[in-house]
């Protein structure tokens, strides 16, 4: 059993609310155990409105000032948008878009 941790935060549909479920069982399934002060951070994003983008935009600004030394992994409807952008924020290691989401578990664990 290792000590790495995780969070990860939701934002937008049931889908993905039910991927970010799945994406921690993975995690777990893998050693790794849920966290208030995680190593990695996974963001699964939405982009529905400006509204949703900016949230999370902010979101990932407070989880960066809170946790500096944790890996950011953004992913979801706005990592597929805005992926070059995304990759600019601070904090922000990776970022997949829809059709790799599930590939930021792998990334996470290495």
């Amino acid at each position: 059993m290792n000590n790495h941790t995780f969070a990860i935060h939701t934002f937008g549909c049931k889908l993905n609310f039910s991927e970010s479920s799945d994406m921690a069982r993975r995690l777990r399934e893998q050693g790794w155990s849920e966290s208030e002060q995680p190593e990695a951070i996974i963001v699964n994003s939405c982009a529905v409105t400006h509204a949703a983008e900016k949230k999370v935009r902010n979101y990932v600004a407070h989880l960066h000032r809170e946790h500096p030394d944790a890996r950011i992994v953004v992913v979801g409807c706005y990592a597929s948008l805005r992926a070059d952008e995304i990759r600019q924020w601070a904090g922000v290691e990776e970022v997949f878009g829809n059709r790799d989401k599930m590939n930021a578990v792998q990334w996470v664990v290495g």
